[in-house]
């Protein structure tokens, strides 16, 4: 059973962050720091894959390391150079197929390191209280009060009640052993306070 919740946060062995849906889904994020937005473009949101379009123009016809433009004119047909007379217009059409683009692209598909801003859930964002990276075996009290350890795979296992029982919770909140004892325990109870009235009796 997963006790994932809506709007929790994750970070995927693939390099990038997941924010579940609520539903049964983990849902890419934006690679752009602080952007909780929905990954749609090359890892990006639409509003940071837009500018990043429009960083990688800026780039192409300001840095004196790129290709000279007339260079790059000279390389295409002459069908398409004539069908314009901007080149500022055939700069923005050959955007894509210049080295910078596809080392954008590439970029945004390096994993990067979890930064500290990202909590289990929106809602948590600013308390800063509870990191999403957990270790197996690691244990903590849940809203209820009652223990729960993690399993390493992504879900939290309640523990028994009994106090320092590291066993998993399977009836009434005890382990299979202290639910035995406690029911026989619970058995014996009843059985004195029988036989004390039997001898009032």
């Amino acid at each position: 059973m997963s006790f994932h919740q809506r709007d929790e946060i994750r970070w995927n062995k693939k390099g990038y962050f997941e924010r579940f849906d609520g539903k049964k889904y983990w849902r890419k994020l934006c690679v752009i720091e602080g952007c909780m937005k929905r990954a749609k473009v090359l890892n990006w949101c639409k509003r940071h894959y837009t500018e990043q379009k429009q960083k990688s123009l800026i780039t192409t016809t300001t840095t004196p390391t790129q290709v000279p433009q007339q260079s790059l004119i000279s390389s295409i047909p002459s069908s398409i150079t004539t069908s314009t007379n901007s080149n500022s217009i055939l700069s923005a059409n050959l955007l894509f197929h210049q080295p910078h683009y596809h080392h954008l692209q590439a970029v945004s598909q390096i994993p990067m390191p979890p930064p500290s801003y990202l909590y289990t859930s929106t809602s948590s964002l600013s308390d800063q209280s509870e990191s999403i990276f957990h270790v197996r075996n690691e244990i903590r009290l849940n809203k209820r009060g009652y223990r729960e350890q993690y399993d390493g795979i992504g879900h939290w296992r309640p523990l028994c009640i009994h106090e320092q029982c590291l066993k998993r919770a399977k009836k009434l909140s005890y382990c299979k052993r202290h639910y035995s004892e406690q029911m026989n325990q619970n058995q014996s109870n009843s059985t004195n306070i029988k036989n004390e009235k039997d001898n009032k009796d």
